[in-house]
């Protein structure tokens, strides 16, 4: 849960500094270690997803097994079996539907973590190239000022 909330605000901050430096005013720089913040992010997010389709994928199997065992107790008339399976398939595929939606919003998530580290990298690049320019220019004011004396 504070992960989320970690994440969120995160995403608040990274938008707000976005919006505010395409309206002309000044940019809040980007430091390294946001842009780290923003990677280890990503790289967590990644892991959720990973970790949640392999959770998907045994509970798919477990589903799968379950209704084999459901058509063999069918066949063999066991009433008591066949509502023991029926019930358990039951919870399986509600809990199925959760893990997919769960799924489907790490990966929301994990893609706007990734946007925003692109964005992240780009503003960084670019100031870099900013200040570098300002460098520049202060160096040819200093030498045209010491060229006038």
């Amino acid at each position: 849960m504070r992960k989320k909330i970690l994440m969120a605000a995160m995403a608040v901050l990274l938008t707000a500094s976005f919006a505010h430096a395409n309206e002309g005013a000044p940019r809040l720089p980007v430091t390294q270690a946001d842009q780290k913040a923003v990677k280890k992010d990503v790289k967590r997010d990644s892991k959720d997803v990973k970790h949640d389709e392999k959770s998907i994928a045994k509970l798919e199997a477990d589903i799968r097994n379950d209704e084999a065992r459901l058509r063999r107790d069918q066949a063999a008339g066991n009433a008591a079996a066949v509502a023991k399976d029926q019930a358990d398939l039951q919870r399986d595929r509600g809990q199925l539907e959760r893990m997919r939606a769960d799924l489907t919003k790490d990966q929301r998530d994990l893609a706007a973590d990734k946007q925003a580290a692109a964005k992240a990298k780009a503003t960084a690049g670019k100031k870099e190239k900013d200040d570098e320019k300002k460098g520049d220019e202060k160096e040819k004011k200093e030498k045209g000022k010491k060229k006038d004396r």
